[in-house]
């Protein structure tokens, strides 16, 4: 059962992580590296692998290093993100070199794309949207048959120098990960009830675990 501390705490949280990600977006990738004790970009990339080709669409890729990475692999995806500060600094990124940037504003709720358009969905570490019919109906609509989503929904530090398990006790403790097995595993029976093949990876990393759901859509 979670106190009436932990809840005070993770409403704190809650509203200093909604805050860094719009209005002090240009502090996110160092706060991320504090906090995550400098692995934050190895877990995004723990899940590089998982993408198929094909057309590919990033929901809320923040300041575009997964994009970025696919784009070096030759890859031409395309960011929806609702954070104009984000977006303003993914631009930025993707931009090097003079290509165009290829995101867009918008709700992953209601995307402004068409119906079956993606081969394959991304996102890393996407907030409390990933638990609602809404956005289960849209991914649906969105992937083409047989297209696939892949969902990087946690990560936890194993590493046991001091400042690892510093990390791990305030991830812990502020309920930002809390029980990742069991949380990814709900998720799991989550998407097969909304008509997904749905699977969990959990990757074992150096000092650390990222937790990947994949699914796919019927053909």
């Amino acid at each position: 059962m979670i106190s009436g501390w932990d809840r005070g705490i993770q409403r704190i949280l809650l509203f200093c992580f909604e805050t860094l990600y719009h209005q002090l977006a240009w502090g996110y990738d160092f706060v991320a590296a504090i906090v995550s004790a400098g692995m934050w970009k190895s877990w995004v990339r723990s899940a590089l692998d998982d993408i198929p080709p094909g057309r590919i669409l990033e929901l809320g890729p923040g300041p575009g290093h997964l994009l970025s990475e696919l784009r070096k692999r030759g890859r031409r995806p395309i960011g929806l993100e609702l954070s104009p500060a984000m977006l303003s600094i993914a631009r930025r990124r993707l931009t090097i070199g003079g290509r165009p940037a290829n995101l867009v504003r918008g709700d992953a709720n209601q995307t402004p794309f068409a119906s079956q358009y993606f081969d394959a969905v991304v996102a890393t570490f996407p907030a409390g949207y990933i638990f609602k019919a809404e956005f289960q109906k849209e991914l649906m609509r969105l992937l083409k048959p047989g297209g696939q989503f892949i969902l990087l929904t946690l990560a936890e530090i194993t590493g046991r120098r001091v400042h690892h398990r510093a990390m791990a006790w305030f991830l812990r403790i502020s309920g930002v990960i809390r029980a990742p097995g069991q949380a990814a595993r709900q998720l799991v029976e989550l998407y097969n009830s909304a008509g997904f093949s749905t699977a969990l990876t959990i990757r074992e990393l150096e000092n650390s675990r990222s937790y990947i759901l994949s699914g796919r859509k019927p053909k």
